[in-house]
């Protein structure tokens, strides 16, 4: 399989989330690891992120439908060969975001996020 090809984006077939995008709902910030933590309002760590989770929550910019961010995922990877379920991975991990989380959400059309879910929250607030 080619990092163009558009199986990748067949895990999404049908389904109603494919033409949504994405944003970032919560505040949050990079940990020590790289990965991302979820705050609270008051700055406290409530869950962290880690692999596959971060790289999804980092990608919901409210500027590219879901199957777009899969595609360019994929196009983009370089921890080596694409693994052939790269796809299904990401969904799954949206999935868990949206549902289990709720630190995702989905939007019926491109758009800004606030400033305060776009950037990480030690780098706030931005120099002007």
């Amino acid at each position: 399989m080619t990092d163009s090809d558009p199986s990748r984006t067949a895990v999404l077939a049908g389904n109603p989330w494919a033409d949504k995008y994405p944003a970032r709902a919560v505040p949050w910030d990079w940990n020590a690891d790289g990965d991302v933590d979820i705050l609270d309002d008051d700055g406290s760590v409530v869950v962290g992120l880690i692999g596959w989770q971060t790289v999804v929550f980092h990608g919901a910019d409210g500027n590219r439908t879901l199957e777009q961010f899969i595609s360019s995922t994929a196009k983009d990877y370089r921890g080596g060969p694409v693994p052939d379920d790269l796809g299904v991975i990401l969904v799954k991990e949206f999935r868990y975001l949206l549902e289990d989380l709720k630190v995702v959400e989905l939007r019926d059309a491109k758009g800004e996020i606030p400033e305060n879910h776009e950037f990480p929250q030690s780098e706030l607030p931005l120099e002007r």
